[in-house]
């Protein structure tokens, strides 16, 4: 199937794209998202994008309470199938509920890691720190974009 993704990617992200649009058009809908007047595959229709399709569906109801505890924005572009928040949420908030496992899996990454804080923030996680206006890691702008 030809998609309509951008021209200007590199071969990695030309292959990512084409994953993403596959398995959005499999599994959400076919139908295109449009950024700039433009239509693209790899972007979900605006009627779709507050719904969050893309978060597993045990996490989204996570990642909502983690957004009332700490007031973060959704990112303006967690509608793209590549939203690096949407990813983050999907990967860290299932790995959090269980903090022991997510030592023992993240050791393996960072070999000197004892153990989570589970005391700091929401069972050792944050995923934004927008909410207090100061935009700590330069994410777009207050609450990430």
């Amino acid at each position: 199937m030809q998609y309509k993704i951008p021209e200007q990617l590199s071969e990695f992200q030309r292959g990512m794209y084409l994953h993403l649009c596959e398995w959005k058009s499999r599994n959400i809908t076919p139908l295109p998202g449009s950024f700039g007047g433009k239509m693209y595959d790899v972007i979900l229709p605006g009627k779709l994008q507050q719904a969050l399709p893309h978060l597993y569906d045990p996490v989204r109801a996570r990642f909502r309470e983690h957004q009332n505890k700490f007031h973060f924005k959704t990112h303006k572009f967690a509608g793209h199938m590549a939203s690096s928040q949407i990813a983050s949420a999907n990967l860290f908030l299932p790995l959090m509920e269980t903090p022991l496992l997510a030592a023992q899996i993240l050791r393996e990454v960072k070999p000197d890691l004892k153990s989570i804080a589970v005391e700091e923030f929401d069972r050792g996680l944050r995923m934004e720190f927008g909410d207090e206006g100061a935009n700590r890691l330069g994410s777009g702008g207050p609450g990430g974009d």
